[in-house]
């Protein structure tokens, strides 16, 4: 029994370095790395982590923008709204399946900074967002830390309110993320190891506490922050998506993920190799071409030691794994 356990982890194990050869090998337009963190997780555990729920019976309202801006062949939120640093703050969901929780409320951030002209800073609460919103979010019976429903999370910011807070620690704002960053066994020992190993799944979610940290000033209800408009789904279509952002800023997008996305370096991913692992859900922030190839420029949620400083290009245009398909925001 004991051989067969080896065995199966030794399999695991071999996967990801397979791939980084294989994708490193062909022509293609994005180079791969090998992050030990992926060589401990099991098929259980993916199926939590990348469990994005995407549900097409329920009704959603559409954005179309009738009129399209002249926008430029490149373009990033950061340089056109720099007072905004929640813009380009890189998270991390830890070893929660909650990415659908943790860009919903990157992109909320970015969008209420925004609206204000630049002059509100704070951040929206990824963990009040993922504790809290319930059956909003589940759908299929699943939340929290085992996937959730990013549609359902602009609604409750409309309906509920979401209050603030920061990452792992900071204690600055209402509540602070449960979950410290995650080591992909590559960054110098900046981050500790997750202590998940290949047989448990995701993290536990945090119970839902409906009470600021002890250290804020304000009271959670009166902390809360909501959207004064309805949640919306943007067009499948490239340029309403560069309109929505060029006008109104970032926005949340769901994609299918597969083996070798999760070995991502540089460039502009396009998929090549690898099994289907789910949804993950990211934020757009922005977009260009890089050699002849467009892309969109995303901020994941697996730190700086990830990617491209935790940011990574995909193919824009294609509809790409369905990376334009389900596309949400709100005005703030």
């Amino acid at each position: 029994m004991l051989q067969f356990i080896c065995l199966i982890i030794s399999l695991v194990s071999a996967r990801n370095p397979f791939i980084t050869a294989f994708v490193n090998s062909i022509k293609t337009t994005w180079t791969a790395t090998n992050y030990e963190r992926w060589n401990e997780k099991s098929d259980g555990f993916y199926s939590k982590y990348f469990n994005v729920i995407v549900d097409h019976s329920e009704p959603v309202e559409y954005k179309y923008h009738e009129k399209l801006e002249n926008l430029p062949p490149s373009f990033s939120a950061q340089e056109k709204w720099p007072g905004c640093p929640s813009i380009e703050l890189i998270p991390d969901q830890g070893n929660c399946g909650s990415c659908w929780a943790v860009s919903a409320a990157s992109t909320m951030s970015d969008r209420l900074c925004i609206a204000s002209g630049q002059t509100d800073k704070r951040q929206i609460s990824a963990e009040d967002l993922l504790s809290c919103c319930g059956i909003n979010c589940e759908l299929d019976g699943n939340g929290g830390c085992d996937g959730g429903y990013p549609y359902g999370a602009w609604k409750y910011l409309r309906v509920d309110g979401i209050v603030t807070g920061g990452t792992y620690n900071d204690f600055s704002l209402c509540k602070p993320y449960s979950f410290p960053p995650c080591s992909h066994g590559n960054d110098s020992g900046k981050y500790s190891k997750c202590e998940n190993d290949f047989f448990m799944l995701t993290e536990v979610t945090p119970s839902c506490t409906k009470k600021c940290h002890p250290q804020f000033s304000r009271t959670y209800d009166v902390d809360k922050i909501r959207s004064r408009e309805n949640p919306y789904k943007l067009i499948k279509d490239q340029e309403q998506i560069k309109n929505e952002i060029y006008l109104n800023g970032p926005v949340q997008a769901v994609f299918t993920v597969f083996d070798d996305f999760l070995n991502y370096k540089s460039g502009v991913y396009q998929q090549t190799t690898g099994q289907r692992r789910g949804k993950h859900a990211v934020k757009i922030i922005g977009w260009g071409t890089e050699n002849g190839v467009p892309y969109w420029e995303a901020i994941n949620s697996w730190n700086d030691g990830w990617g491209i400083n935790g940011k990574f290009k995909i193919l824009r245009g294609f509809n790409h794994l369905d990376i334009e398909g389900e596309v949400y925001a709100s005005i703030i």
